[in-house]
Parts: C-alpha cells; structure tokens; sequence
C-alpha cells in the first residue's frame, strides 16, 4: 500500500513538473492516466487506502472514491484552463462536486471557469451553493474544512455579490436619470450631461491629484525602461562548495523547508550529503507516510555517500500502534539502510511486538545486522531479552528504558536533525 501510494505521488509530482514546464499535453495525458486508474479501483481498496490516510472507511458526505482523485481531478482541471478548453475544465470542477460536495476546491475551481467565461451570475450561484453546504456541514460538526480555501471561498463570494449589487444599483441609476422634454431628443439629452460629467471627472481627479505623493503630468507617462533581470537563484551564482557552506550554518529545518521550493533545489541540496549529519531522527509522533517520505529522501542523499549507510536512525514516538508496526516492519526488513545506531522509544513497543513482526517477516531481520549501538524504550519487561544479543550479533553496547520514567516531552538538541 506503501509503495502504491508513494508511486501515486511521484506520479503527480512529474505531472506538476510538465504543468510547470507548460507541457501542458502531457501533463493532461499524466492526469488522465491517474484518474482512470484511481476510478477503477475496487471498493475493499478505496476503503483500505482510506485507512492509510487515518479516514474513516467511508466518507461523512459524497462518494466512495479514492482520497486524492478530487485532487488530481481540480489539477486536470487547471491544466484544461491553460489549453483554453473551458468544456473539459468545467466537467472537471462539476465532477469535483459531484463526487465530493464538501469540496471547496470544486466551488473555486468552476466558479473561476463561469468568471472566464463572464458569467457571474452563475458564478454567484456556484459560490452560494458552496457556501451554505459546507457552512451546513460545519454546523452539524461533521466536516472540518481546510481554513485556507474556506476563507477563499467566503471572500470570493462575498466579492462577487458586492460586485452584482454595485452594478444593479448602477442600472437603476441609469434607467432613473431625468429625460429631456422631449424623449425623442435622446442624442441631446447625453449632450446636455456631457459637461457635467467632465466636470465631475476634473473634480476627481483634481482630487487625485492632492491625494496621490507624485504629480501627474499631462504627457503620457514614458515606459519604463526594462532592467536585465539580475540571476537571483543562489544555485545558478555560487558554486556547489559555497551553497554547502552556506546551508551547514543554517538550521536543519531551513534546508528542509529549501527542499519544497522546486525540483531543482531538491535534486541540488539532496547531493549535499554533509547537510544531513548522516543522521535520520523523526520527530515525536511521527506517522508511517512521514516516516516514508523521510526514508526516501534519506535514502536520496545516501546515494552520494561512500558508505551508504545511516549513523543515526532514531523513532521517538509513533502517531500510534498501526503506525509504529509499520516502521518496525521497515527497519527490520530493509537492508538498504546499514545502520549504525538505532533508537527505538515508544510506549507502545513491547518485545512481543518485535517477535510478531520477526515472525512475520520469516525471521529475516538483515536489516538489524550492522546495528552497533541499540537503545530501546519499551513499556514492558523483556522476559526474552537475550534473543536481542541474536537479532543484533555486532551490539557494542545496549541501552533498556523504562518508557513510563522519560519525560513526555524530550527536547532535542539543537544541532539534531529532525525529519517530520
């Protein structure tokens, strides 16, 4: 499920590339692709990649899809808007809704589209529409909407009846104004309000004028001259050895943040494996997909090391018992690692839960024989605790806690790296 997922999102992630390159052919044909594929699952694996998620089996409101097809759907959509093919855009977006009504992206994404096409008024309808349904489900409290596009949703509806409500005062303004004596004389009727209203317009922007810091002058204003672009990006100007200087003085979380800003910075600051101290510690309360999308990262930069193998691979706390099975399974199986040192702290770790998971693994635990330092915090006796001096034969020292005498809350150091 793991790797279906992950494939999943790596998928996405080369469509975003194209989209960004404005291949925007290929990144529908990539979209397409996903969405017949996700479309096509059964209904035992929709609810099973649910439970992935930490979802319920089946959705509060909507459709039994699988949870990022709206997503991926929304994406399609915008690229159809690049190609200037509105048709599919808006199926795109009605299907979002169909599928999920609940979603504000579905509300933002077709609203947009009748906005292109100028047609507020079904634009307004739309926002309206999206308003109050998720405004009902807020009020039961069976739906948490993401604040972010919540707010968009509210503010671009609020606009456009503001909007609608100016204009309609404006026609009835218009269709209001005094008539010449005789109404046949329209052209005279606008001959006589001309004056008065470039009489207004000077007033204005006399106005203006005083308003504003810099006078206007009369002559239209010259172009302004284009300046040659200077090379802002730090990995175009400076050489790799001045990037890595740079990044090794900066806080962990920096370069991690420096690794959202686009592809090329990642491939750029992931062969810098002198950033990551060769030290992959996750933070408290970690799930299974972050502990997998540091594992993948960790094992990208471990490509552009002699050794390839992992100083420090430290769990502090799993999100819960699902979670932390998950990465014991992991590191137990996987023989890519080579770790030195290993930190296993958890309250739900028991000796019991290592030797189901050696069981089912076929007592393959390969991944555990280049362990030289282990440090364990069960919440447990260990009844079988020489079968530990089997498991890990290099142990130079072995490090038991007692789980219920650590702190809740332990702080790490401030040059610890933190994946998470």
């Amino acid at each position: 499920m793991e790797l279906d997922e992950e494939i999943l999102s790596d998928k996405i992630d080369l469509a975003v590339l194209q989209f960004k390159a404005k291949n925007y052919e290929k990144c529908v044909s990539i979209y397409t692709e996903l969405v017949m594929q996700l479309r096509s699952l059964s209904e035992a694996r929709v609810i099973k990649t649910r439970r992935y998620y930490q979802l319920s089996d089946r959705p509060v409101y909507g459709k039994l899809v699988h949870p990022r097809l709206c997503g991926i759907l929304d994406q399609r959509a915008a690229t159809f808007e690049k190609l200037n093919d509105l048709l599919q855009a808006r199926r795109d977006a009605q299907r979002i809704i169909s599928l999920d009504p609940v979603n504000c992206k579905g509300y933002l994404r077709l609203g947009k589209i009748h906005m292109k096409e100028n047609d507020k008024i079904s634009a307004y309808k739309i926002y309206q529409q999206g308003v109050f349904v998720i405004q009902k489900a807020l009020d039961q409290k069976k739906y948490d909407a993401p604040e972010r596009l919540w707010k968009q949703l509210q503010t671009q509806y609020r606009d456009l009846n503001r909007t609608l409500k100016m204009e309609r005062s404006a026609n009835k303004s218009l269709s209001s104004a005094p008539s010449s004596d005789a109404s046949t004389e329209s052209p005279t009727v606008s001959f006589h309000f001309r004056p008065t209203h470039l009489s207004s317009s000077r007033g204005l922007q006399a106005q203006l004028d005083k308003m504003l810091p810099l006078k206007r002058v009369a002559s239209e204003p010259a172009e302004p001259q284009k300046r040659p672009k200077s090379p802002r990006d730090i990995f175009r100007v400076f050489p790799r050895e001045v990037i890595e200087i740079i990044y090794t003085s900066l806080p962990f979380r920096d370069v991690l943040k420096s690794l959202l800003v686009c592809r090329a910075w990642y491939d750029a600051l992931t062969t810098l494996p002198s950033l990551y101290r060769n030290n992959f510690t996750l933070k408290h309360r970690i799930t299974s997909p972050e502990y997998f999308h540091g594992l993948k990262l960790m094992k990208k930069v471990l490509n552009h090391l002699f050794s390839r193998s992992v100083g420090k691979l430290a769990v502090s706390s799993a999100f819960n018992l699902q979670h932390l099975s998950r990465i014991l399974e992991s590191i137990i199986s996987d023989t890519s690692l080579r770790i030195s040192r290993l930190h296993l702290v958890d309250k739900n770790l028991l000796m019991e839960l290592i030797m189901q998971k050696l069981e089912k693994l076929e007592w393959d635990y390969s991944g555990l024989l280049s362990v030289r330092h282990l440090r364990l915090g069960f919440n447990s006796s260990i009844y079988i605790g020489t079968a530990l001096f089997e498991i890990f034969p290099k142990l130079e020292s072995m490090e038991i806690l007692n789980v219920d005498a650590i702190p809740s809350k332990i702080k790490h150091a401030d040059d610890t790296v933190v994946f998470g």
